[in-house]
């Protein structure tokens, strides 16, 4: 799919964000306002929550802020939208993986 997977990125929900359609959804695929999750994302910097079932939903800015992110995604954000990078710890040492899954 494209997606690559890094460790160390947290964020927190600045509103909630259901799928759409959300009837085809599976049961508890929401990431809530308030509350902190997991994340992944791609070499381009998109951004994709783990809902507590396991599922994912991508996140737009406004969406959340980070609390933890590898460097290289920091860079990328803090082009356009560094406001919700400031604050956040960034680790230095993670890259982006480069096999697809």
């Amino acid at each position: 799919m494209g997606t690559h997977e890094t460790e160390n990125i947290k964020i927190h929900m600045r509103r909630t964000v259901r799928p759409n359609p959300i009837f085809l959804a599976k049961p508890g695929t929401i990431l809530r306002y308030g509350e902190i999750y997991s994340a992944i994302a791609n070499k381009h910097g998109a951004v994709i929550g783990i809902c507590e079932n396991g599922e994912t939903l991508g996140v737009a800015p406004g969406e959340f802020e980070f609390l933890e992110l590898p460097q290289w995604l920091a860079d990328i954000w803090s082009r356009e939208e560094s406001w919700c990078v400031n604050g956040a710890k960034i680790h230095e040492e993670d890259r982006p993986c480069t096999s697809t899954k």
